[in-house]
């Protein structure tokens, strides 16, 4: 999903995009897990990549386009993976994002 997307964009290097979608899975999938941000700011880890992109946002005075693709492919992917398949109580090892065989 990420390689095509951020290909038409003419982003090529895709370290950014490919680490706030990681981060943005699994702070969902850890809802209740609290995090302390340079020690001043204390969240819970649902609120993670939100943080990092103000953060990048204050450092760069710039939008971050590419870590907003990260978040957002992060969520395309959370949905298909984790929330539809509870949504219409498919089994366990049903997976619409699966890896080739």
């Amino acid at each position: 999903i990420l390689l095509p997307i951020l290909t038409v964009k003419s982003q090529f290097f895709l370290s950014t995009p490919l680490t706030f979608m990681l981060v943005y899975i699994w702070s969902r999938r850890n809802p209740q897990v609290r995090m302390s941000f340079l020690g001043i700011l204390n969240f819970n880890a649902p609120y993670l990549p939100w943080v990092l992109l103000g953060f990048t946002i204050l450092l760069n005075n710039i939008w971050p386009t590419g870590d907003i693709l990260g978040l957002i492919i992060g969520h395309v992917y959370y949905f298909l993976e984790d929330v539809y398949p509870k949504l219409f109580n498919l089994p366990a090892t049903y997976h619409i994002l699966g890896a080739p065989k």
